[in-house]
């Protein structure tokens, strides 16, 4: 699969700056592709200050226990609260400017 595949598969984009209730501000660090029984699944791998949290392509963590993702998506462009949840891009949705060595 190409990368122009996996950007029609999720939302997300390379270096899209984007927020996860429970571990703050982040940036898309890279994508995989696994396959299993010939089916594709994209995985979405966001760098937060101190780690780095993988998701699928809807923005919902992975599991690493259970290798599966939770139920709902938290992965957003624009900070939230339990009140309210959003993967809509706004005008002001941002890309961090990469650093070489992370």
């Amino acid at each position: 699969m190409e990368i122009e595949d996996v950007y029609l598969k999720t939302v997300f984009k390379y270096k899209d700056k984007v927020f996860d209730f429970y571990h703050g501000w982040g940036f898309v660090k890279h994508f995989t592709i696994e396959t299993i029984d010939d089916i594709e699944t994209v995985h979405v791998f966001v760098k937060f200050q101190n780690k780095i949290v993988k998701y699928n392509a809807n923005g919902s963590i992975i599991d690493l226990a259970f290798k599966k993702p939770l139920l709902n998506p938290t992965l957003s462009f624009t900070e939230y609260t339990l009140q309210g949840f959003s993967q809509e891009r706004t005008m002001k949705t941002h890309r961090i400017k990469h650093d070489a060595r992370e």
